[in-house]
């Protein structure tokens, strides 16, 4: 009994055994558990719900049906209002019409709503499969609301190089599209979403984001030099840029593809589906964003870009060559340094 019922005898524990359901399935039959077992240890408590509802739209009738019906809910009102006071508990027994007064008072309703949760049975679920599993759903919620917060970031980022909304649009669109791509391998293979799996997102997007940036900012830079021929722009990012994009992506989908010969599924899973979402980020920074910019040239005009908050130094622009003189060795000797 010591293992089932604790030293106050007021919680009672029962134990039991379910096989190996998964995060999402243990959660989905724990509520349907919870509503059944409820419903058997709190037989009357929808009718006091209604009953109480009614009561906080200021409708009175339901008040005496609720006192006189059901006399542990009245008990227990009353045991809550004569807490401190005896001779009020004596009082109340044997003058009614003293206790209709205290159905009165404002905070009848605060004290009512005490009295019905103090005779309810708690009913909670404990354990390993459930502890692992509420982990579970919380890891993934906090992992949704950080691949927002990232995309958020960046489009910032994004703002803050090109001071234009068209730049920070095209920018998102070939890296949501490896996401979107990803998220439809898991649906259509059932690979769950879980924290080792969720984590695909949060990553590909950091990485796959650094190549637009880099096309970027080298068509960016061109824009003057080439004196806003987009068409050219375009070509010479790719030209310069890249090269490198494609070696930085085969680089970093080799090294994720290591993780295909770890023993524990959850790394399998992370590194095929990162490999997977690097492979197509490359394939849409290298033709999709390219492709938007010339099919949106007409949209980014000239006026779409200002001068950006902050810019690389280039010492080409800043430094007037035709001003520097040679010094003979007579003059240094004059005015040395």
């Amino acid at each position: 009994m010591k293992e089932l019922v604790d030293t106050n005898s007021t919680i009672l524990r029962i134990r039991c055994q379910v096989k190996d359901l998964g995060s999402y399935e243990i959660l989905k039959y724990r509520d349907v558990w919870k509503q059944k077992i409820d419903a058997v240890m709190n037989p009357d408590k929808v009718i006091w719900e209604n009953y109480y509802a009614k009561i906080v739209k200021g409708d009175k009738k339901y008040i005496d049906s609720m006192m006189m019906n059901y006399n542990e809910i009245r008990n227990e009102y009353v045991s809550i209002i004569t807490k401190n006071n005896p001779d009020l508990e004596m009082q109340l027994d044997t003058n009614e019409q003293l206790l209709l007064s205290y159905y009165k008072k404002p905070d009848f309703a605060v004290k009512l709503r005490q009295a019905m949760n103090n005779q309810y049975f708690d009913v909670s679920f404990t354990g390993t499969s459930v502890v692992a599993a509420d982990g579970t759903r919380h890891l993934v919620n906090n992992l949704f609301s950080s691949l927002v917060f990232a995309i958020v970031s960046i489009a910032i980022l994004m703002a803050l190089l090109f001071r234009s909304w068209r730049m920070v649009v095209i920018s998102m669109v070939p890296n949501l599209i490896p996401l979107v791509v990803t998220g439809g391998i898991m649906g259509y293979f059932g690979v769950p979403l879980k924290p080792s799996t969720l984590l695909v997102f949060s990553i590909a997007f950091g990485i796959s984001v650094d190549d637009t940036i880099h096309y970027l900012a080298k068509y960016r830079q061109e824009l003057k030099s080439q004196k806003w021929n987009l068409k050219e722009c375009v070509l010479i990012a790719i030209k310069e840029s890249g090269l490198g994009m494609f070696y930085t992506s085969i680089v970093l989908y080799c090294g994720f593809s290591v993780f295909l010969f770890s023993q524990f599924g959850g790394t399998q899973a992370l590194g095929l589906l990162i490999s997977v979402t690097l492979l197509v980020a490359m394939i849409t920074n290298l033709i999709v964003l390219p492709s938007l910019l010339l099919t949106l040239d007409r949209f980014i005009n000239i006026k779409a870009f200002k001068e950006p908050y902050f810019d690389a130094y280039d010492e080409d622009y800043d430094i007037d060559w035709s001003s520097l003189q040679l010094t003979t060795d007579k003059e240094d000797e004059e005015y040395p340094l």
